[in-house]
């Protein structure tokens, strides 16, 4: 039983602590789950370097984004999966799309 966190692949970035990879249950098109190496189920529990790994991702990540996808903006969240190996903290960088205008169509 491996935590899907821990199961190194298909890494859009990394550095030393950490890895961002898109996600494979996108909420918008384009989004990161930012996560630490080290198997860790609480932020408060990573270390000061790990922290500081996990927000240069962030950084990198948006700037990957704005160039394929153009985003208006972002959210950022945290969440914590659960899995066989018990949980793993991420990140979520999510982009933002301005929506099509509302356009009115006049029905007869």
């Amino acid at each position: 039983m491996n935590c899907q966190f821990c199961q190194k692949r298909d890494y859009l970035l990394e550095n030393e602590f950490a890895y961002a990879k898109f996600s494979t249950d996108p909420t918008t098109m384009g989004h990161i789950l930012v996560v630490p190496k080290r198997h860790v189920s609480d932020y408060n529990y990573l270390t000061d370097a790990e922290k500081q790994a996990m927000h240069e991702l962030v950084d990198m990540g948006k700037d990957v984004l704005a160039g394929i996808y153009s985003p208006s903006d972002y959210n950022l969240s945290m969440s914590i999966a659960e899995n066989p190996k018990g949980e793993h903290l991420y990140f979520n960088l999510i982009p933002k799309y301005i929506e099509a205008q509302n356009t009115e169509t006049e029905i007869a």
